[in-house]
């Protein structure tokens, strides 16, 4: 049986916030990620704070399970790090386990790590509804989204893995991390990850993009075409394909403990980039 809740404490300070910047300021609403910030919660928190009728349902059930129900259909899958966003929309395929696969594509997810996991669908204006399944660590952070699911498939994730307890109390481990990646070898501060994109961009050779977290992992391999600096971020904008990065958290350069590619940051925040005849 599902219990459901009232609106909770949390939730209604996340709504007198929107309501606050929406009267501030033009445009579209706060990220969860940043109004969380501003409250002193972590997203995983504040997007629970939602479940009981208010946009969020939380899921329980092997996350392979889960993803094996996005087999056959187009999502846009997003993982992050500090330092690295990677977002790759493709029809996915499941191959066992908690892993999806695409055209060029790769996602590992490690169950252990997860710690919440919830369907999300959050108005969106003209276009309608935006439905996401979103999973996240044991402290409440972020690791993996997938966005742009078809209505009738997130429904079917509802019905068959929609968890008892709606109410969430004490779902996050403050302070949980991941385990330490193995250390990369031959550390060189002050690297340029725009001079590595640039090349990339103008030699036409494919390259294979690896970011994780340490509980998600998303691989890509395509040609980079369309390299774009902005708002403080380094963007690859290409068809199926969007890359945000912080120069800033890119500075330090080695190869990768896993895989031997170029990596660009330290620990699990950054990213490693391989041509395609190295990946």
């Amino acid at each position: 049986m599902t219990h459901a809740i009232t609106p909770s404490p949390l939730y209604a300070g996340w709504q007198r916030l929107l309501a606050d910047e929406a009267s501030r300021r033009p445009g579209p609403p706060l990220f969860p990620r940043d109004a969380a910030a501003k409250l002193g919660v972590s997203e995983g928190e504040l997007l629970a704070s939602a479940c009981g009728g208010q946009g969020s349902v939380r899921l329980q059930g092997d996350p392979a399970d889960l993803l094996s129900r996005l087999a056959g259909s187009e999502a846009t899958v997003i993982v992050r790090n500090e330092a690295a966003i990677v977002e790759r929309t493709c029809i996915w395929s499941h191959q066992g386990g908690a892993v999806l696969t695409g055209p060029g594509s790769r996602l590992d997810l490690d169950a252990v790590g997860i710690g919440l996991v919830l369907a999300v669908e959050q108005e969106s204006g003209p276009a309608g509804f935006r439905r996401s399944l979103q999973f996240f660590d044991r402290s409440g952070r972020a690791i993996c989204k997938c966005f742009g699911i078809d209505s009738a498939v997130l429904s079917e994730i509802r019905s068959a893995h929609t968890h008892a307890d709606q109410g969430c109390v004490g779902i996050v481990q403050a302070g949980w991390r991941p385990a330490s990646p193995p250390a990369a070898a031959e550390i060189q501060p002050g690297s340029a990850i725009d001079i590595a994109l640039a090349e990339a961009a103008a030699d036409g050779v494919p390259r294979h993009l690896r970011v994780g977290n340490g509980v998600a992992t998303l691989e890509v391999t395509q040609r980079i075409q369309r390299v774009v600096p902005m708002h403080g971020f380094l963007n690859i904008l290409d068809p199926g394909l969007d890359v945000h990065l912080r120069p800033e958290l890119c500075s330090s350069q080695g190869r990768d403990a896993t895989t031997g590619a170029q990596r660009y940051g330290v620990g699990h925040d950054g990213i490693a980039i391989s041509r395609r005849d190295q990946a």
